[in-house]
C-alpha cells in the first residue's frame, strides 16, 4: 500500500470518527437543551401559579408579572434556538428563564406570606375593635338606663295626688 492510500484511509477514518463524535456531542447537547427547556417551563408554571395565589391573597404582584414576561421571552427564545439547532443558545436562554422564574417563585411566595400576615393582622384588629365597640355600647346603654330610671322615679315621687271633691250632689 502506498503512502497516499494510507493517508487517504486515515483521513477518511478521522472524518468518520469526528462525525460520530460530534453527532454524539450534538445528541448530548440536544438532550441537555431539551431538559433545560422542560425544567424552565415547569418552573415558570409553578411561578405563575404562585404569583396568582399571591395576587388573590392581596399582594401587589405587578412587578412579578413583568419578570414572568421577561422569563417567558427567554423561554420562547430557547425554544426557537432549539428548533433551529442552536442547542447551546437554547440551553443559555433556558437557564436565564429558569433563573428568573425561580426568583419570581421565591418573591411571590414571600409576597403571599406578607399579604396573608397583613390580612390576619387586619382581622385581629377588626375583631378587637368590634368587641370593644360592643362593650362600649353595652356600658353606655346600662348607664343610660340607670339615669333614665332614676329620673323617672324622681319624677313620679314628686307627683302629688290631688283629691277632688265630688260636687255633683
Amino acid at each position: 500500500m502506498s503512502v497516499s492510500k494510507v493517508c487517504l484511509v486515515l483521513l477518511i477514518f478521522l472524518i468518520c470518527v469526528s462525525t460520530f463524535i460530534s453527532a454524539g456531542f450534538a445528541s448530548t447537547n440536544k438532550e441537555e437543551a431539551a431538559a433545560a427547556i422542560k425544567d424552565a417551563e415547569e418552573v415558570l408554571v409553578e411561578a405563575y401559579q404562585t404569583v396568582s395565589t399571591a395576587e388573590s391573597a392581596g399582594a401587589n404582584v405587578s412587578s412579578l408579572f413583568e419578570e414572568l414576561d421577561v422569563a417567558g421571552n427567554f423561554l420562547a427564545q430557547a425554544n426557537t434556538s432549539y428548533r433551529i439547532g442552536d442547542f447551546e443558545g437554547a440551553q443559555s436562554f433556558a437557564r436565564n428563564s429558569l433563573q428568573i422564574g425561580s426568583q419570581v417563585y421565591i418573591d411571590a411566595f414571600r409576597f403571599k406570606s406578607l399579604a396573608e400576615t397583613k390580612a390576619n393582622q387586619y382581622l385581629l384588629y377588626s375583631t378587637i375593635l368590634s368587641i370593644v365597640g360592643v362593650g362600649v355600647v353595652i356600658v353606655f346603654s346600662l348607664l343610660g338606663w340607670r339615669a333614665f330610671k332614676r329620673y323617672y322615679y324622681n319624677r313620679v315621687l314628686k307627683m302629688r295626688p290631688e283629691v277632688l271633691l265630688n260636687e255633683s250632689k
